[in-house]
C-alpha cells in the first residue's frame, strides 16, 4: 500500500515485536520508522480505517533497556520522542 508518503505493507495477524521485525525483514523491508507527528498521522489515519488498534514499529531498546533503537540502526533523537505519548513507545506486554 501506498500512501501518505509510506510504503506498506500490513499483516494483520497478532504476532510479536521480534516475528513482526522478522516478516518485514524476509520481504527486504523493515518495520515503520515513525519519526514524525505527519508519519504519526498517516499511519493512525490508515490504522482507524482499517479498525486497528495497535501496530508494531521500528523501534526498541532490546540491546539496553530505555536506549531506544531504530530499525535502521539510529538512535531516538528527543524530537522524536516528542512524537510518542508518555510510556511510548514500549513492549506491549512484554510480547518482544
Amino acid at each position: 500500500m501506498r500512501t501518505f508518503g509510506l510504503c506498506l505493507k500490513i499483516f494483520i495477524s497478532a504476532t510479536s515485536f521480534s516475528l513482526a521485525n522478522e516478516s518485514c525483514s524476509n520481504i527486504q523491508g523493515r518495520l515503520v520508522m515513525v519519526k514524525s507527528n505527519a508519519t504519526k498521522e498517516s499511519l493512525v489515519t490508515i490504522m482507524q480505517n482499517m479498525k486497528m488498534d495497535r501496530a508494531w514499529v521500528g523501534i526498541d531498546d532490546i540491546q539496553s533497556e530505555g536506549t531506544y533503537v531504530w530499525s535502521d540502526g539510529s538512535v531516538l533523537t528527543t524530537e522524536e520522542k516528542t512524537v510518542y505519548i508518555a510510556g511510548q513507545p514500549d513492549d506491549y506486554n512484554n510480547n518482544h
